[in-house]
Parts: structure tokens; sequence; C-alpha cells
């Protein structure tokens, strides 16, 4: 009996972080998300690019806000370990040369916070790599106009160029459905993706002073999107998700950058894990579906450990003769794998991504040896390089 009150028990816990990307999923293309501007009021961005080392990558994102339909907002370029061509750098562009490196994404932040121009009524965050669609801007603040004070982009990938990078963009395709679009859709908020994203300023002060941001501040992995998505959502804010604001972001094309990659993204789950409990038990004793629900996803596991766990417990009841749990794990198994192809149908992924599904072994062994390289991505930045600058031309060719 025991014994069975243990399977029943791992059974449960498990096949919940199978159902739930499938539910998302069905609310993502079943619910209504079109939101249309409410006024012409033009909010006031803080664009805040936080370069570091690869000064390259900034000017085809430059140009790629300089060739945006909405214009009112001001670009900061926190040059870290990098210097600017100012021939390159047009007028709505400052560009900030710390006196000492920041070696952090947060403290660049707080760096461009604390020298804007001028009082913005919000800030937008990009990576270097990244690229803006000629109407990001505008998307944006049609979701500002109609009241929610936290925005998050679609990130898409500029690059398939390798089976690696196909994959890594198939990964970014699933979460932007399972953890941002059908979660938005089901009256919950969007898990933040750390780029493409746009928040009320006054919010993001509070954030900022915050004494988890403060504590983590010195960290080398200081995760200060899973930071903003905790303090926002624990203030009752409501992240959402635009998908037709579009920014792109550079995939990992080789086994190394993606592991690195890897590393440092499985260190900051195992160590930020606890904020979604915090806020899944304070939504279930504040009856707050916003915090309870978020919570439930911040802390499913990374994909991969998802399906290895189920995986590994199928065989186990198989192997003891709990036939019934195993033939339920091997059909949520199969429904989550018709799940992912539905979501590559529907989002009309390209050949490139087909292609790279004979590689998911590799691509899992990758990332199981990430795990292995947590303990360094603690003392060591762990930067991915990036080897070919693309620009707007390129991706949308005009």
């Amino acid at each position: 009996m025991i014994l069975e009150i243990i399977f029943y028990a791992l059974f449960i816990s498990s096949a919940l972080f199978l159902v739930m990307p499938i539910i998302n999923s069905v609310a993502a293309y079943i619910g209504s998300g079109n939101i249309e501007p409410t006024d012409n009021f033009e909010y006031d961005y803080g664009i805040i690019i936080t370069a570091y080392k690869q000064e390259e990558f900034v000017y085809p994102l430059i140009n790629s806000l300089n060739r945006q339909s909405y214009t009112n907002f001001h670009i900061y370029v926190v040059a870290d370990l990098c210097s600017l061509d100012e021939n390159k750098i047009t007028d709505n562009v400052t560009v900030l040369n710390p006196s000492l490196p920041l070696n952090s994404k947060v403290k660049s932040i707080l760096y461009a916070i604390d020298n804007f121009q001028y009082k913005h009524d919000a800030a937008v965050i990009f990576d270097p790599d990244n690229l803006a669609h000629p109407e990001f801007m505008y998307e944006i603040n049609k979701y500002f106009q109609n009241g929610f004070k936290i925005v998050q982009g679609k990130r898409t990938a500029k690059n398939l160029n390798t089976g690696i990078a196909a994959l890594d963009a198939l990964h970014e395709m699933f979460y932007n459905v399972t953890q941002r679009d059908g979660t938005t859709k089901l009256g919950s908020s969007a898990v933040i993706a750390g780029s493409g994203m746009a928040v009320d300023l006054e919010l993001y002060k509070r954030t900022l002073d915050s004494n988890l941001i403060i504590n983590s501040i010195n960290k080398v992995i200081s995760a200060e999107d899973k930071i903003l998505q905790y303090e926002s959502v624990n203030l009752n804010k409501v992240i959402a998700y635009n998908r037709n604001a579009i920014v792109y972001d550079e995939k990992s094309d080789n086994r190394k950058q993606l592991q690195k990659q890897r590393s440092r993204w499985h260190s900051s789950y195992f160590e930020y894990a606890k904020l979604g409990w915090k806020l899944f038990v304070r939504g279930i004793t504040r009856r707050n579906f916003n915090q309870f629900y978020f919570g439930l996803n911040v802390i499913t596991p990374p994909l991969f450990i998802t399906l290895l766990l189920n995986s590994f417990l199928m065989i186990l009841f198989f192997l003891t003769g709990h036939v019934k749990f195993a033939i339920a794990e091997l059909s949520l198994l199969i429904t989550f794998t018709l799940n992912m192809f539905f979501i590559m149908i529907y989002e009309k992924a390209p050949k490139a991504m087909w292609e790279a599904l004979f590689h998911v072994p590799f691509f899992i062994i990758i990332q199981i040896r990430s795990l292995f390289n947590m303990k360094k991505a603690k003392s060591d930045f762990l930067v991915t390089k990036h080897s070919k600058v693309y620009s707007l031309k390129d991706l949308i060719g005009n």
C-alpha cells in the first residue's frame, strides 16, 4: 500500500509537467489574445542595450531600432569592455562607458537607468545580438495603452545555420507557445525571456531595489529576469506576451557555445526555482490564479529533464509490475510528442527545424553535460560568443 501511494505521487507530480504544456498549447491557439490600441497616447521608452565585449553586434541592432514605425524612444548603449565607433552612432543614441568593468547584465541595466537623459515611462531591454522587427515598439506600446506594466515580445531565431541552432530555435518556439502565449491567454503571466521585453520604469526601479537583486548583484549569474518576474507577479502584475512584437535572437550554433549557455540557464533555474514555489504557495493561500499558475510554470523543470524523468519512471513502472502507471506515462509522452509536432505545424516551423529533429539525442546529451558545468557557471560569466553579424535586411529582405 505504501509503495502504491509513492508511485501515485511520483506519477501525478511528474505527469503534471507533461500535461501543463499541452493545456497551455491548446489555450495559445484557441484563446482570445488580439489587443488593439485604446488611444493615441505614445509612451516614452528608454531602450537599453547591454553590450559586452562584442561591439560589432550593436550597430545592426541600432539600425533596426532606427527603422521602427514607432519613434518615441531614446537608445542607451552600455559599452562594457567594448569601444563603439562614434561615426556609426546616431543622434538618438547615448553611449555609456563605465569607468570600471561591470561584467554583469543587471549592473549594466542599473547603470543605464541611473544615466537616463530624461524621465522615461518604461525601459526596454535588448541583448546586443538582438534585432527588432520594424513594428516591435508599436506592438509594445499597444499593450502599455491597454494597462500592462510589463510586456514580453516574441523572440524568434536569426539563424538556423546548423542543426544545433535549429534545435535551439525550436526550443524557444516551444516555450513561446507553452510558457508565454498559452499562460497569458489563460489569464496568468508569461515567463520572461530576458530580452525583447518592456517594463514600466517605476515597477522596474522597485524590482531593482529589492533585496533579492541587492543580494545577488555581485554574483556572476544574478538572473535579474527571474527576480523581475517574481517581484512583478508577487505584486499581482500580469506579465503580458505579445506574439506580434517580434525580436530576432541569435541562436547558439555549436556544441561548446550551447553547453555554456545551458550551464548558465540550468544553474539559474535550480537556484531560483524556490521563487516559483513561493508564488505557487501564495497563489493557493491568496486564491490568486495569476500567482498560482505562473509559479507552477516557473517550477517546471527544463524540457530535457522533464522528458528524461518521465521516461525513467515509465521504465521503472514496467519493471516493478505497475503496468497501468507505465501505460499512462507512455500515453502522456506520446501525446506530448504529438503536441510538439502540432506546435511546429501551427507555427510553420521551417524545414531546417524538421531536419534537425534527427539531432535531438545529441542535443539532449549536450544539455546533460551542461549540468556538470553549473558549478563553473557560478564563478565564470560563460559569455556566449557569436561569429556572424546579421542585419535586419538579412532577415526580412528590405
